[in-house]
């Protein structure tokens, strides 16, 4: 990317072959104005070093990621049956199925538990597990990274 500004000593944004005083007396005080906000936020894009498309993609994946970690109300949406998601109980966390047929949900850590009471439960918020990596064999992928050395 060809960049257009340049910063001055005093972090100001300047186009880059023009004579920022020559400007400013061919410009009114307003106008002027106007031209340095606008030269500004581009500098400060053009300090990111990103392209437009990477900005783009960044945003995109970006709520992407919100959306993976948006805790969802039970009594505004249910997941599929026997879909596994997290569920919010009060202050506790669990990896749970959901089960239609008795319309609850049964967290896989306590299942077991002679403590577990499903009838007492009361679930507020879930939300979907998280994705996996694509190559979860970690001893795969440090294989390789061995192997460009």
């Amino acid at each position: 990317m060809t960049k257009l500004t340049e910063r001055d000593q005093y972090g100001n944004a300047d186009i880059i072959g023009v004579d920022s005083g020559d400007l400013q007396l061919s410009l009114e005080f307003d106008e002027f104005n106007c031209v340095a906000d606008a030269l500004n936020k581009l500098a400060a894009y053009e300090d990111t070093n990103l392209a437009p498309a990477e900005i783009a993609a960044m945003q995109t994946e970006l709520a992407q990621l919100k959306e993976a970690q948006r805790w969802i109300p039970v009594n505004k949406e249910l997941p599929a049956e026997g879909q596994e998601v997290e569920i919010m109980e009060i202050k506790e966390i669990y990896t749970a199925k959901y089960e239609p047929n008795n319309n609850q949900f049964l967290p896989w850590q306590i299942i077991d538990s002679p403590f577990f009471r499903p009838a007492e439960r009361v679930t507020h918020w879930r939300k979907p597990l998280p994705i996996p990596p694509a190559n979860i064999d970690g001893n795969a992928a440090l294989a390789t990274e061995g192997e460009k050395q």
